[in-house]
């Protein structure tokens, strides 16, 4: 989402290329609200942009993605868990639980957890089209 959001990042175009795919596809995407705190705190505190920007910016995205809830359960499978970073294992719970088939991410640790396939923004891009930018 931040690479979404910040048009510096270096999966910026390919984030926001996947994004328009989706908006016009039959691709469905999620974000969790996890992510969505985690984007508001580093878009407005650390990157020093104004809240109603990101309002905006969140509007805009939850019109084209599915906002996934961290739920109980999600908390509950992160407890019994064999991944030691608690914040991965929900993320990674919540993905299971809404059935998603990728994780998105420029997070590499995700890649040391079989359960759900993760992608950079670059490469999944490509695995859609085939090409790069």
């Amino acid at each position: 989402m931040i690479d979404i959001l910040q048009a510096e990042r270096e999966s910026h175009d390919y984030s926001t290329a996947i994004l328009q795919a989706v908006r016009v596809s039959p691709l469905t995407a999620g974000i969790s609200t996890q992510s969505v705190v985690d984007a508001s705190y580093v878009f407005t505190q650390a990157a020093k942009a104004p809240a109603s920007a990101f309002k905006k910016a969140i509007g805009l995205l939850g019109s084209i993605v599915d906002i996934l809830s961290i739920e109980r359960e999600d908390i509950e499978a992160a407890n019994f868990c064999e991944i030691d970073d608690y914040e991965d294992a929900v993320q990674i719970a919540c993905a299971l639980r809404n059935g998603c088939d990728a994780i998105i991410t420029n997070d590499h640790k995700f890649r040391n957890y079989s359960q759900i396939t993760c992608y950079t923004p670059k490469e999944f891009f490509v695995h859609l089209f085939g090409t790069t930018l």
